[in-house]
């Protein structure tokens, strides 16, 4: 039996699923900041304190603190719900431009 040498394993490249999965994440985190940013200026926008939405929803105040700091991961429901409550199409709050507070024309 041959023993192993410290610090002189040959490292695995990783793998192009690895990658695929670090991408995918890192784009899901980027898309739970962005529709929590968006939703909590469309909240505003609409005058609504978490407290309401929370009601509305059947939320908790403290999950959409988690929500709008980009720190769930959200079904798509959920997300239609929470933009139907502050009257913003889903679509819009996942849009990273910032825009999605503004009132339809």
């Amino acid at each position: 039996m041959q023993a192993r040498k410290k610090g002189n394993a040959a490292r695995r490249p990783s793998s192009p699923n690895a990658e695929i999965c670090a991408a995918g994440e890192k784009a899901q985190l980027e898309l739970q900041k962005v529709f929590g940013a968006n939703l909590r200026a469309a909240r505003i926008n609409a005058g609504l304190k978490q407290a309401e939405v929370a009601r509305l929803t059947g939320l908790t105040q403290q999950y959409l603190s988690f929500i709008e700091n980009g720190q769930a991961n959200l079904t798509i429901r959920t997300m239609a719900i929470l933009a139907e409550v502050v009257g913003r199409n889903l679509l819009d709050l996942l849009k990273q431009s910032g825009d999605a507070a503004r009132t339809p024309d």
